[in-house]
């Protein structure tokens, strides 16, 4: 969130990034999300202490009056709805110059997020969840509101089990497409392609509450499937979407999902028809038809397996959610959301038409139980069924257990007795639980990186930090320990071997330097990590002569095989720089080059668009943390994107009071994993301990979520400064060591 004074993101200058924003009276805690319109924050009402969402519009955009009205729009329509299926509106106003929208905060995931953890979802379980939408959009289209951006990312489920839907009266502003499935396109179109609706796409002024339920049915569909109805490489760009909208029917959906009933696949026809008129006609028939699918469902059992916890039993919780699924919706809607008085509908009450429900269905029970009862007593000669009756059935095969989810884990150079003990490679969670890879109180493990696959790690052992060393191999649990590339293989003098990655599951490069406070070159050389060949791949003098470059660590590698490079040039004072070669150390880009800070610890975000790297942020030699007398030199975050023209363009953290050096990207390649390092105390220290938060942030450089602190020995001499903190990847469990036993 912009400070609203200096208009500098906060935290980041800032010692407490996370808790140290503050807007009015509101204290922001967490950024949750952003849309075209603003950012939305979880704060802390400081006068009342209760817990709040913050939407904020974005600074950018107060000078666009379309924007303006659009968000006046949004508080005035949600601040007059009170529905439990929809977030509540607690204050709408300007605070210090930003226009705010103050809504109740709902703990829990959306249905985006469901989906990208669990797959598709269980039968009675999407009904349910879309079922308690329809009630919500009912509510809102008969108060004279379409939502016109149904999706699974505006509808949350909380932690009772109920849906809320988000971004309720939004409205056009002119604009451009924005790349990726969960963005709201404006412009001639308002809307998220994967869910328009056809007739959204060519006048998405005059639609009315039909076209939210075509956008409920494409969520329904998404939530049974894991996937949106166009979605595959057809249909990448937001042209195809609407253009498959307009023009192709839906997939059907038996044939991803054989176990969805015939009549449920009709209702969801039904949502998706092209034309609005041969939909259902209110969000309240979608109400009444999704109620029999749902029977059964789990919401808050879904929600702990979505966050890796066990399955509660059913309680209260469940039940009440089972007697609101069993209530009438609350108003009727007309079309295009005109405010009326509620009517009588031409159809049977749905407390009837659920008995007849229950009729049909016990009709049709009584009749197959007697077909069974008479195939059972009477059965074909030679069939299956009489033969059963005199040998039992065989037991069906034992399903295998179900393998866990991977998950991150960050690999760090670490040691518990800070003052004297030697450090060892460490994994940390996300909450800072830790287990132990590494156990040689005699040697350094150092600039440990993570196999693609998660279960091995290389890295660099040597007799103290600023002696000869070795490359080393381990499988994840520590096991599998062997030396990979001895020092003394070097055809040089006093060799040091540098920052070993991973090229593929089964190949490292690494470099080779000697005599490196002389001014030594170093060779780049990779090795097969089974078979052990080794052969060199290029020498840095001779790739970058031009740029006057003679040592240089490879610190990562893009998904097509592009290097990360961190040269260093001997200028007055030595200080080193981004470059991008390719395989053979032909220089493709200079990502960021100038005479005075030095650049390093370069991270590829796994989509291959951006690099993140440890930034000098006031001139000063090579070194990690440092304090000289009581002037210390700061350090953050530079952040290089790759824009349509194939150029990098490149920003820096703001603020140099938050020292900060990245170690690894999120998988979708929106959040970075920062530690956030405190220097050493003390006037001239440039060794020992210091105090580490490890946190995510945006490429905005906002602070997303913080995750824990430790207290670790960040400085490892000149040279390894270079190379790369630890590294942060998805390990499968089976390759995690044992956890640690309590003293």
């Amino acid at each position: 969130m912009s400070d609203p004074q200096d208009d500098k993101p906060p935290g980041m200058s800032m010692p407490d990034a996370v808790a140290a924003a503050q807007l009015g009276e509101y204290r922001v805690l967490q950024r949750l999300g952003r849309g075209g319109m603003g950012l939305v924050y979880k704060a802390l009402h400081t006068e009342l202490d209760r817990v709040v969402a913050l939407k904020v519009l974005l600074k950018e955009r107060t000078g666009d009056e379309e924007a303006v009205r659009r968000f006046q729009r949004e508080m005035k329509a949600v601040a007059r709805l009170d529905h439990p299926n929809i977030v509540r509106a607690h204050d709408a106003r300007e605070i210090a110059g930003r226009r705010v929208l103050v809504m109740e905060y709902v703990e829990g995931l959306n249905l985006a997020e469901l989906v990208g953890r669990l797959g598709r979802l269980p039968v009675a379980d999407a009904c349910e969840l879309v079922r308690q939408t329809a009630v919500g959009l009912e509510y809102a289209h008969h108060h004279g509101l379409v939502h016109r951006d149904v999706k699974p990312s505006n509808l949350i489920l909380n932690r009772e089990g109920k849906v809320k839907i988000l971004d309720l009266g939004l409205a056009l502003v002119r604009t451009t497409w924005t790349a990726g499935k969960e963005t709201t396109g404006l412009g001639q179109l308002m809307g998220t392609p994967d869910y328009m609706a056809p007739e959204q796409a060519s006048d998405s002024h005059n639609v009315d509450s039909r076209a939210d339920l075509y956008s409920l049915g494409c969520t329904l569909y998404e939530l049974l499937v894991g996937r949106a109805p166009f979605s595959g490489q057809a249909y990448q760009s937001a042209f195809n979407k609407m253009n498959a909208h307009v023009n192709e029917p839906a997939p059907p959906i038996r044939q991803s999902r054989g176990d969805v009933p015939e009549l449920l696949a009709s209702v969801l026809d039904r949502m998706l028809a092209k034309a609005p008129q041969e939909r259902f006609p209110t969000a309240g028939e979608v109400v009444d038809a999704l109620g029999p699918f749902a029977t059964g469902c789990d919401l808050l059992g879904l929600l702990s397996e979505a966050e890796g916890k066990p399955r509660p039993a059913k309680g209260e919780a469940e039940r009440a959610v089972e007697a609101d699924r069993m209530a009438m919706p609350a108003a009727t809607s007309t079309p295009r959301g005109r405010l009326t008085e509620p009517r009588p509908q031409p159809r049977r009450p749905a407390a009837w038409r659920r008995k007849a429900w229950a009729i049909a269905a016990g009709l049709a029970l009584l009749v197959a139980g007697v077909g069974l009862t008479a195939a059972i007593l009477f059965p074909p000669a030679g069939s299956s069924t009489a033969q059963s009756r005199l040998e039992p059935a065989p037991d069906p095969p034992t399903p295998p257990p179900p393998q866990p989810e991977p998950r991150r884990w960050l690999v760090l150079s670490w040691s518990p007795e800070l003052e004297s003990g030697k450090p060892d490679l460490w994994l940390f969670d996300g909450e800072g639980q830790r287990r132990r890879v590494t156990d040689e109180p005699d040697w350094v493990d150092l600039q440990p990186t993570f196999s693609p696959d998660g279960r091995r790690i290389a890295f660099i052992r040597a007799d103290s930090p600023r002696g000869a060393s070795d490359v080393y191999v381990c499988n994840t649990d520590g096991s599998g320990l062997r030396r990979l590339v001895p020092a003394d293989s070097a055809d040089a003098e006093s060799p040091r071997l540098l920052s070993p990655v991973w090229v593929s599951n089964s190949v490292i490069y690494y470099a080779q330097e000697t005599w490196f406070d002389r001014g030594a070159e170093t060779e780049i050389w990779q090795v097969d990590v089974d078979g052990k060949q080794r052969q060199m791949v290029f020498r840095v003098k001779e790739a970058l002569e031009a740029l006057g470059v003679h040592v240089a660590v490879v610190t990562d590698v893009s998904p097509d095989g592009r290097l990360a490079l961190i040269g260093l040039q001997h200028r007055p004072r030595p200080t080193s720089d981004v470059y991008v070669t390719d395989s053979k150390g032909n220089l493709l880009d200079v990502v960021w080059q100038d005479a005075d800070q030095t650049d390093t610890q370069a991270v590829w975000s796994p989509d291959g668009q951006k690099i993140a790297w440890h930034h000098g942020l006031t001139p000063g030699p090579l070194f990690v943390p440092r304090a000289t007398g009581n002037q210390p030199d700061y350090h953050g975050v530079g952040l290089a994107r790759l824009g349509a023209d194939g150029k990098w363009e490149t920003r820096f953290q703001p603020g140099e009071d938050t020292q900060l050096t990245p170690i690894g990207w999120t998988d979708d390649s929106n959040y970075l994993l920062c530690a956030r390092l405190h220097a050493a105390p003390g006037p001239g220290r440039t060794e020992g301990p210091c105090d580490a938060t490890l946190f995510l942030m945006d490429t905005e450089f906002l602070p997303f979520r913080e995750l824990f602190s430790l207290r670790a020995r960040w400085q490892q001499g000149p040279a390894w400064a270079m190379c790369r903190l630890g590294d942060w990847a998805l390990v499968p469990e089976d390759a995690l060591p044992p956890p640690l036993k309590p003293r």
